[in-house]
């Protein structure tokens, strides 16, 4: 698969496993896991995970402040975990994960804060052991880098500016399940009501990828935009539950060529618990 930008965003197994010496590339392993999942990321990475991978946290690489969860930290804090990394700007990364969520959020963070050279490896660990790959238990660090973050303001939106977008302007695509879309099931987080946004469409985020875990090559995700009323070429804006899965439409729209879908950070989390924002059901 190619793309107008470098590196490629998506890279699959055998280019990994070329390059698991390479002292340019760094491996995250970025897997996040909701609290009704009942499993721990972080034991799982101890248990196995791909060599020379280090653990990435979008959980905790987060604006620990705020009273929504997973929000994006501030430059400062997102450098000095890029540093302990050992990450430099002229590193390429690759994340990963192994349930199709937290790869997507890790992406995403390091384009935001100017790292460009960040891809995404397509199927994740299922799809590393699959094509029975080597594996580790063994922990790896390295040298303490002098990454420096810059915002590409581009990418995010907040509450305020999601209010004034004109939905026949500029489309918000909702990947969270059908159900708590249209608000026939509840939300996981109490105190926070069901539903979505006015004028807002609903792509679960499920539907860019295969039954295996990897993405849909460029004609099935060109479709999927297309089944949805959607023009993956326009800029858009894309949210989700609590900002974690959101960023798997922009990635998709990316593969496509659109490099400017932006993502509402606080997602239904924010906009589902306010008293005042306008909610609807189907």
């Amino acid at each position: 698969m190619t793309v107008q930008t470098f590196p490629r965003a998506l890279v699959d197994t055998g280019w990994l496993f070329s390059h698991l010496q390479d002292p340019e590339v760094r491996i995250l392993d970025a897997t996040f896991f909701l609290p009704t999942d009942q499993r721990d990321a972080a034991q799982e990475f101890s248990n196995c995970h791909i060599p020379g991978a280090q653990r990435f946290d979008v959980a905790a690489i987060a604006d620990m402040t705020s009273p929504y969860p997973n929000m994006l930290p501030s430059p400062q804090i997102f450098t000095e975990h890029a540093r302990r990394l050992g990450v430099s700007n002229d590193m390429h990364v690759v994340v990963y994960d192994s349930n199709q969520m937290g790869a997507v959020r890790a992406w995403w963070m390091w384009r935001y804060f100017g790292h460009e050279q960040v891809s995404i490896l397509n199927g994740g660990l299922g799809q590393w052991q699959a094509d029975n790959m080597p594996l580790s238990a063994t922990p790896r660090t390295y040298a303490r880098s002098s990454f420096t973050a810059s915002v590409n303001p581009a990418l995010l939106l907040n509450m305020e500016a999601v209010r004034s977008v004109d939905v026949t302007q500029r489309a918000i695509v909702d990947v969270r399940g059908a159900g708590r879309f249209s608000g026939s099931e509840p939300e996981p987080r109490q105190g926070t009501r069901s539903g979505h946004m006015p004028g807002s469409c609903n792509i679960p985020y499920r539907q860019f990828f295969n039954a295996g875990g990897t993405f849909k090559n460029i004609t099935g995700l060109q479709m999927v935009f297309e089944q949805a009323g959607i023009d993956p070429h326009a800029p858009f804006i894309t949210t989700c539950g609590s900002g974690v899965t959101a960023p798997t439409a922009a990635f998709a729209a990316y593969l496509l060529g659109n490099a400017y879908a932006a993502v509402y950070d606080g997602s239904w989390s924010e906009w589902g618990s306010q008293a005042d924002t306008p909610v609807m059901t189907l």
